[in-house]
């Protein structure tokens, strides 16, 4: 996992070397894992992408806008 600031964006990655998986499958059957994870970053002005594919590995990255104190809970 790595976790770091660029700009005024805070991003985490999680990767891994596992067997990868059909994304386009995941997500017509649904995918409720993925569709919260996305949904969670949404609600806080983010993003989240996943890129994944058979034999290769996965990898999840969200990110999150960076916010002064003093604009906490004025969007």
């Amino acid at each position: 996992m790595d976790v770091r600031i660029e700009g005024q964006r805070l991003i985490v990655t999680v990767r891994d070397k596992g067997r990868g998986f059909d994304l386009k499958k995941i997500c017509q059957n649904g995918g409720l894992g993925i569709r919260s994870m996305r949904e969670r970053a949404r609600l806080l002005d983010g993003e989240f992408e996943i890129h994944s594919e058979a034999g290769k590995g996965t990898t999840l990255e969200a990110w999150v806008p960076l916010k002064l104190e003093s604009e906490v809970g004025k969007s």
